[in-house]
């Protein structure tokens, strides 16, 4: 994905130097990974200098892992603070240094990092005159095409006002598939946290089901908060006109 449309990506050198010393002051521990291996070490971040541009972690206790970092390649962090997912990818040979009294990994310096908020999702009611659709697989080929009520980066309300999907709070609805206008199609796995019946009585004349997301990938999460940010900006636009 174009970097200028991920809404998560960070490029200051300022914001940069901020979020790594609060991951330094927190000793977050820091999932560090080689781009050619899957297996992920837990690390701490010991020193950071952007004079310098480098970046100094704890050593593994793998010696094997530590023989490899010091080849070329790419190495992958990931952490949690606040709350907050913070990813960021730098260029190894490491170099192997002693650092207050232990062994360490001298590394590059990042120059882009991405932070992803994931409880900051605020949802958004999808215009009638816009609608979006969810498609839902089920037994021997059939699938059925729900209207979506409302939409976040961390689920989906569905409109069944014919009471089509036989479900349960917990129920997950995997393989379904969002088209998102002028983005393109997103596939999606949701569990059934929510179920409100119709009831004509109150004037809820359509059944509606609540889905969290689950596992969503980074690249469809960024298409769903773009596709957010794209429809906020156009009904603002339109509240504007009115006033």
């Amino acid at each position: 994905m174009d970097q200028d449309h991920d809404p998560f990506l960070v490029t200051s050198p300022r914001a940069i130097a901020s979020v790594l010393r609060t991951i330094h002051q927190r000793n977050a521990l820091l999932h560090m990974r080689l781009a050619a291996h899957e297996q992920a070490l837990v690390t701490t971040l010991l020193d950071l200098d952007a004079n310098e541009q480098s970046i100094t972690v704890d050593a593994s206790a793998n010696p094997q892992f530590n023989r490899r970092i010091l080849e070329p390649g790419r190495v992958l962090f990931s952490t949690v603070v606040d709350k907050v997912r913070v990813q960021f990818t730098v260029n190894a040979p490491a170099q192997a240094i002693e650092f207050q009294q232990r062994d360490a990994l001298r590394l590059a310096y990042p120059h882009a990092l991405r932070r992803i908020q994931r409880r900051d999702h605020f949802r958004i009611d999808i215009p009638v005159s816009q609608p979006v659709y969810c498609q839902i697989p089920f037994s021997a080929g059939q699938v059925h095409t729900l209207q979506i009520k409302d939409l976040s980066a961390g689920g989906v309300a569905l409109l069944d006002p014919d009471e089509l999907i036989d479900a349960t709070v917990g129920t997950r609805l995997n393989g379904c598939q969002i088209v998102l206008p002028d983005l393109g199609a997103i596939q999606v796995d949701l569990t059934v946290r929510r179920m409100v019946p119709k009831d004509k009585k109150s004037g809820q004349t359509r059944s509606t089901l609540a889905c969290q997301f689950n596992d969503l990938s980074t690249a469809h999460e960024i298409m769903v908060v773009n596709y957010l940010g794209q429809l906020e900006r156009q009904l603002n636009a339109r509240r504007r006109g009115f006033d």
